[in-house]
């Protein structure tokens, strides 16, 4: 999958913001696996509308970033390949420094910019999210989610 997070990032759903990791079960003995929804009510905000997902995807232990931004404290861990909303466009996390420009979502959900405080690389488990059967063939995703307050395009 392209931009997985760790297991401790929030999504927005119509149940209220969840732990991507409580969303589907996962058997650790099969990293970069697809693995199946139960929750048939589940559905899960793009960043326009709500969108059901037809499956979870589990990478296993990979390299993450962690980034927090100055003023609003946003924080969000995730793999080097995922993309997170910057002043002047898209973003590969890997590529973001001290001192670049995010854009961060505060409690009424506006888009504000924030400036990146720390990054610090490390590893961990990482998930992501299917919605569609085109994103599970192809191992990519264009939606945009609001992940711990970061704007990111999974």
């Amino acid at each position: 999958m392209v931009g997985c997070v760790t297991g401790d990032t929030l999504i927005r759903t119509n149940k209220g913001d969840l732990r991507i990791d409580s969303l589907f079960e996962v058997d650790k003995s099969k990293p970069n696996t697809f693995f199946e929804i139960d929750d048939e009510e589940l559905l899960v905000f793009d960043g326009q509308v709500y969108r059901k997902p037809i499956a979870g995807y589990y990478n296993g232990f990979k390299e993450v970033v962690t980034i927090t931004t100055r003023d609003y404290k946003k924080k969000i861990t995730c793999t080097l390949n995922h993309r997170l909303g910057g002043i002047n466009g898209w973003i590969y996390a890997g590529d973001i420094k001290e001192g670049d420009l995010l854009i961060v979502f505060d409690e009424d959900d506006r888009a504000l910019p924030d400036y990146v405080e720390s990054v610090e690389r490390s590893e961990a488990e990482t998930y992501d999210l299917a919605m569609d059967e085109y994103e599970a063939e192809s191992f990519g995703s264009m939606r945009y989610i609001d992940n711990n307050g970061v704007m990111a395009r999974l």
